[in-house]
């Protein structure tokens, strides 16, 4: 895995000096891989390096613990692959939060109980003590040729 890192950039548009120190933000940008124990290892490396570069939030990849789906058309109802949100996402942001003392934002499918079958495309985000202090669910997601998002 590659860390790169970007020097703090003047903001244009501040009108005073700032009184806060900037927030050093960590990407963890990488492909699914279908072996969970190589994804939660990948993912693990990720956050590890950018909490050593100084990272105070680390961000991970939409639906952090599974594969994106929208590249192909869904196939029955789309709920059959969300999980609570107590469930191994929060666990997997809970722990590493904790391990590595950063906040983390991950995000996952949310089981609902919506008529359509559908769930929500939830944004999370946990402290370093571990506890849940962000939380936000999509629910109006794109549809257009080649993007099939109506999960």
């Amino acid at each position: 895995m590659k860390l790169t890192q970007v020097p703090h950039l003047p903001a244009l548009s501040r009108v005073k000096e700032a009184t806060r120190e900037p927030v050093r933000v960590g990407l963890v940008q990488m492909h699914w891989e279908q072996d969970s124990n190589q994804h939660l290892a990948n993912l693990n490396l990720g956050i590890e390096l950018a909490s050593r570069a100084g990272a105070e939030l680390v961000c991970l990849p939409e639906l952090t613990l599974s594969r994106y789906p929208a590249d192909k058309k869904p196939v029955g109802t789309p709920s059959a692959i969300a999980e609570e949100l107590e469930g191994p996402t929060m666990a997997f942001a809970k722990a590493a939060a904790e391990k590595y003392g950063v906040h983390v934002h991950a995000s996952l499918y949310e089981a609902s109980a919506l008529s359509d079958g559908r769930g929500y495309n939830v944004a999370i985000l946990v402290n370093p003590e571990g506890e849940l202090v962000g939380y936000t669910p999509k629910t109006h997601i794109p549809v257009t040729a080649g993007y099939y998002d109506t999960r």
